[in-house]
């Protein structure tokens, strides 16, 4: 078979239909390789001998589906999330922060029943979730940190702290700068330790 020059006219007429007819929705085939064996079917000096072809197909998922179905729309609704820490804590910050953790929640349900393949171990996707969810806990836990502050140790009032001058202006001033830096930089490092990890 090998010989006879009729594997060559296979792998040609394999590389003609471009793989169409081992290909697979959501994966691009890379490279494939086919290459004739033959096996003896009792031991070495036997006359009698299997041939076969052996096929080797390397594929790759179709990642940039994925990037603008799952991962930028993910990251939208995390800068909105962040950008709730720049609106004043009396402008109901707390319920549209909460608004865009419900939203990662129900965006999640969405990817767990979409196209994304169920895996025995983490991903980076899984891990991608979990620092959103993470980004949605720490704007919130910001937010109530500067309501107990306000509250207990400014003793002012949502309506209050708008005319509030001279010392406390300062100091709500300074832990809100504090904690729109801290936020972005704790999610950063989690994110670069996370995914040093999961490699």
């Amino acid at each position: 078979f090998e010989k006879s020059g009729k594997f060559k006219v296979l792998l040609d007429d394999i590389k003609k239909i471009n793989y169409a007819n081992i290909s697979f929705p959501g994966w691009s085939i890379k490279q494939y390789i086919s290459y004739p064996t033959i096996e003896s079917l009792t031991d070495a000096y036997s006359e009698y001998s299997k041939h076969s072809i052996t096929s080797e197909v390397e594929i790759q998922r179709n990642w940039i589906t994925y990037l603008f179905k799952f991962i930028l729309p993910i990251m939208v609704i995390l800068l909105i999330n962040y950008g709730t820490m720049f609106i004043p804590y009396t402008f109901d910050r707390t319920s549209l922060a909460g608004t865009t953790l419900i939203a990662l929640v129900a965006f999640n349900l969405v990817t767990s029943t979409a196209k994304i393949p169920v895996l025995p171990y983490l991903n980076l996707f899984d891990w991608f979730m979990f620092m959103a969810y993470f980004n949605a806990i720490l704007v919130i836990g910001s937010t109530i940190f500067e309501s107990i502050y306000i509250g207990n140790f400014m003793k002012e009032t949502p309506q209050s702290i708008l005319t509030a001058t001279g010392d406390n202006k300062i100091k709500l001033n300074k832990i809100r700068m504090t904690l729109r830096i801290s936020v972005p930089v704790i999610f950063i490092i989690l994110g670069i330790v996370g995914y040093q990890m999961l490699n």
